[in-house]
């Protein structure tokens, strides 16, 4: 029995997957996203060659809502190219994203030493540690000194997630004990 009018839903089906990726397909994300999970090939890090191409895809994915295919991407990437400081910095990013800090915290270690005037990366670091369960006080001391690096870095910090310096010079009085949770 076909339900009624009231009952039914409305079903849009998807788009094709396109054949190639040429000028117009290039200018829809949605497009290269279908494209790239049709042809998991492309998304080889071995074959792309370069870990710029490997970061670009990576933030194409993110922006499409597909993070465990862009962790997966980023943790071979990072097989491919460890000392890419850039690409460990972008997992560690993505890691936090999936709720694993643990995982996140050693990727956000290496990158914070590789680039250590890295403003960005000391502010996931900072939030690797505070993410942690339990939470220490040592872990929290951690957090605290990677946010005071992030304001000597850039005093007028803002982050992709939209955290400014003024909401990390907050944070850090809350961790101090200077102002209630």
């Amino acid at each position: 029995m076909a339900p009624t009018r009231g009952e039914a839903v409305l079903w849009v089906p998807p788009l094709p997957v396109p054949a190639t990726l040429g000028s117009d397909a290039l200018r829809d994300e949605a497009q290269i996203v279908r494209f790239l999970e049709a042809r998991p090939e492309k998304l080889d890090v071995d074959a792309m060659g370069d870990p710029g191409l490997a970061r670009a895809t990576v933030d194409v994915l993110l922006r499409a809502d597909r993070a465990f295919l862009a962790e997966d991407l980023l943790a071979r990437a990072v097989t491919r190219w460890p000392e890419d400081a850039e690409l460990r910095r972008a997992w560690g990013r993505v890691l936090l994203s999936l709720g694993r800090p643990d995982a996140a915290l050693g990727e956000l270690q290496r990158a914070s030493v590789a680039l250590p005037n890295d403003a960005a990366a000391q502010y996931l670091l900072a939030k690797a540690w505070l993410a942690r369960e339990p939470r220490t006080p040592e872990s929290t001391a951690s957090a605290s000194e990677a946010l005071r690096r992030v304001l000597v870095l850039a005093p007028d910090y803002q982050d992709s997630d939209g955290v400014t310096a003024d909401v990390i010079r907050d944070l850090l009085d809350r961790l101090a004990g200077k102002r209630a949770p």
